[in-house]
């Protein structure tokens, strides 16, 4: 993994659903940074009370709680995600 992901993101993979959809494990150590990136560069598109966020970036679609779990809609495959969210994290 890419030195970028590997200073935010912990885990990886493929959740089981009709889209194909990811699930993303963002480190502890770094979630406030993380989560700040997230935010600046993509658009926020729906918030519950801190709890959950809604962003868009690209064509990704990312639901992402307040402790570090993203679930990832509309990424083709593994690498692309990883792409996508080097970008993200840059």
């Amino acid at each position: 993994m890419d030195l970028i992901l590997k200073r935010y993101i912990k885990d990886v993979s493929e959740a089981c659903a009709e889209r194909k959809e990811f699930v993303v494990t963002l480190r502890i150590d770094s979630l406030e940074e993380a989560l700040k990136k997230v935010f600046r560069k993509g658009l926020v598109t729906g918030n519950v009370l801190g709890v959950m966020a809604k962003v868009k970036y690209k064509n990704l679609e990312i639901s992402i709680t307040n402790t570090g779990r993203m679930l990832v809609r509309n990424a083709d495959n593994i690498e692309g995600l990883k792409e996508a969210l080097k970008e993200l994290l840059t």
